[in-house]
């Protein structure tokens, strides 16, 4: 089999990742944590019922198959290459170092930009949570430089009881919000149940093209499901457990979102599930009305878990990919390749922690209203930054299909087949299209988001310029390169199923 490491004089590690200390139920934790259902049932559900109203449901359903296809992608690749790096690697491998260069640019983008809207996230609902139950003014700001850190005194502890503590918090907020869904089925809502939500077949959907727009929000959800793919060095046999953990978090989602959803639109009624938007805080709003105040307290506090389980995890992964870049000595961030005590990247942690907080708070502050005490100004630019580092993520999501029919055909023949990997990711790849033409299409972005996607083709094309430059210089670029993924099964290649190939230097692949 050709080497997918073919040379071996890079350029000595200053540090490494603890090894086989995470088990499925880690991995499993990370994975729903980046997706975080519950926040998702608070701030999406009006978001996708704008456009697809009642078949809301319906539109998450498709969506999950969306993500079930590509946790099928990820999960190929990880019978064979496990790293750090993820998505880089994955793309490296089965398209070559350019490609992949590019994939990790955008990685770092995409994923830089949702660490920082989780953080405006967790502020704004923690400071309207407050005021709302209290009668008294925090801002937004001290909750989210709160939550920053305490992501950070966990990260550096280490992401073995980080994990373990979103786990829990994700279990008692399903409690909550599924007892909250149930009581409102039972009771049947203004209107009654309506089982054709979970259909495109009723007349309160948007038609096609509403529910194609409803699409794009109901691909939001699912973000964050293949954050597990980072902890490639970190995990116990994860040729296995990453692959369980991405699909059971896909099935998990899916069942506990389309529930949930149902829940809201019955809650609101399938007629008016439209305006269902304009309600600040529906699963607030409903625990009131179905169940009585007491009980609001207990879906507040599940929405405060569920936003610290989001910056958690987003958080964590971004840690991992800057430690990767540090560790590699480029761009100016050879520290952030160091671990402490305890093995894990702790001055990646302080690097970026310290870079997120302040770009959280130069958002917020900077979106109108200016200066304002309430959390509208914030609320508009976790909109922003959500818009803004989906996109990248999403491109990186359709280069990754490809990827792997190429690497199987090229490096794995006797494993290839056209069922498991040519199938799967053709269908997916059709499928990511319809929510990054969406954004764009039959309308056109509105301002300001339209500046976000200018500077995003600015970011690409600097990237491209880089790899450019790169070209002349291969061991610099297989350095740079080597900043997304890191080898965590040294060795020589295999090729039986089941052992990881060692990614170290891509600078000779073709």
């Amino acid at each position: 089999m050709e080497s997918d490491s073919l040379l071996q004089n890079e350029a000595p590690k200053a540090g490494k990742l603890k090894q086989n200390t995470l088990g499925l139920a880690h991995v499993l934790a990370m994975s729903i944590a980046g997706i975080c259902p519950t926040t998702s049932i608070f701030f999406v559900t009006g978001q996708i019922a704008s456009q697809a109203g009642a078949s809301a449901p319906f539109v998450l359903i498709l969506a999950s198959i969306v993500c079930l296809l590509f946790g099928w992608t990820i999960k190929e690749f990880s019978r064979f290459v496990s790293t750090a790096g993820s998505f880089y690697s994955f793309i490296t491998v089965g398209l070559g170092p350019h490609v992949g260069f590019i994939s990790g640019w955008l990685m770092v983008a995409g994923y830089g930009i949702l660490s920082i809207e989780t953080l405006l996230q967790f502020g704004c609902w923690f400071s309207d949570v407050f005021s709302r139950n209290t009668g008294f003014t925090l801002h937004w700001g001290f909750c989210a430089l709160f939550v920053a850190i305490i992501v950070v005194v966990f990260a550096v502890l280490g992401i073995n009881p980080a994990l373990k503590l979103s786990l829990v918090l994700a279990v008692l907020e399903a409690i909550v919000m599924f007892a909250l869904a149930t009581k409102i089925v039972v009771s049947g809502g203004p209107e009654g149940n309506y089982p054709l939500a979970l259909t495109p077949f009723n007349p309160y959907n948007g038609g096609t093209t509403g529910i194609l727009r409803g699409l794009v929000f109901a691909m939001l959800v699912f973000i964050g499901f293949e954050q597990a793919a980072v902890l490639g060095e970190e995990t116990k046999n994860p040729q296995r457990n990453i692959g369980i953990a991405v699909t059971a978090s896909i099935g998990i989602t899916l069942f506990y979102m389309t529930y949930g959803m149902y829940a809201m639109i019955i809650g609101q009624g399938p007629s008016q599930a439209f305006q269902l938007v304009a309600i600040a805080s529906p699963a607030d709003e409903f625990a009131r009305r179905f169940i009585g105040n007491w009980f609001a307290w207990f879906v507040d506090i599940a929405g405060v878990t569920a936003t610290y389980n989001v910056a958690q995890a987003s958080m964590n992964n971004m840690f991992r990919i800057l430690f990767s870049i540090g560790r590699e000595g480029v761009l100016g961030l050879n520290s952030c390749g160091y671990t402490g005590k305890r093995q894990t990247p702790t001055f990646a942690i302080l690097t970026f922690t310290s870079f997120a907080a302040v770009a959280a708070l130069a958002f917020g502050l900077g979106s109108p209203p200016q200066l304002d005490l309430g959390t509208q100004g914030c609320w508009a630019a976790y909109a922003y930054t959500s818009f803004a580092g989906t996109l990248p993520l999403i491109v990186v999501f359709l280069i990754t299909n490809p990827a792997l029919t190429v690497y199987m055909w090229r490096k794995q023949r006797v494993h290839f087949r056209v069922w498991r990997h040519v199938i799967p990711p053709a269908i997916c790849t059709l499928l990511l299209f319809v929510p990054l033409i969406g954004n764009f299409w039959p309308e056109p972005v509105e301002p300001p988001k339209n500046i976000f996607v200018f500077i995003l083709l600015g970011w690409l094309a600097l990237g491209v310029i880089v790899v450019a430059i790169m070209t002349r210089y291969p061991a610099q670029l297989a350095r740079i390169g080597a900043a997304f993924a890191s080898s965590s099964t040294p060795g020589a290649d295999s090729e039986s199923e089941g052992q990881t190939v060692p990614v170290k230097d891509y600078s000779a692949i073709q």
